[in-house]
């Protein structure tokens, strides 16, 4: 994957076992060994009431660094990782639920507003 290009990654049913046991500890570990792209944000959707910080917290219990980082390196990635994931609820039934969706991606931080 080229780290050049922008990329928005979206997980269905983000507030499920799968995503925090397994998909978001998997691309933490892509990014602690530089494999995604430079300006990337996840963006979780499912059902469940939660806000951005209930799903970082959430995550970050699934995190942890596997390549030798130090303990106060893993701390300031997981820090910048879980910083730029974000989290909508809404129904999977409901098109207007899908539109608000899309303008929140829309709205949220742009690539340019991480610091790099």
């Amino acid at each position: 994957m080229s780290n050049e290009q922008p990329c928005d990654i979206v997980i269905m049913g983000a507030s499920g076992d799968l995503c925090k046991r397994k998909l978001i500890p998997a691309l933490f570990s892509l990014y602690t060994r530089d494999m995604l792209p430079e300006d990337f944000r996840i963006f979780g959707f499912a059902r469940s009431a939660m806000d951005n910080a209930q799903f970082r917290e959430r995550s970050a219990q699934f995190l942890s660094c596997r390549y030798g980082d130090s303990p106060d390196s893993c701390d300031i990635k997981m820090s910048q990782f879980l910083n730029r994931c974000y989290y909508f609820s809404g129904q999977y039934d409901d098109v207007e639920s899908f539109r608000q969706f899309n303008e929140f991606i829309d709205g949220s931080f742009s690539y340019f507003e991480f610091g790099h």
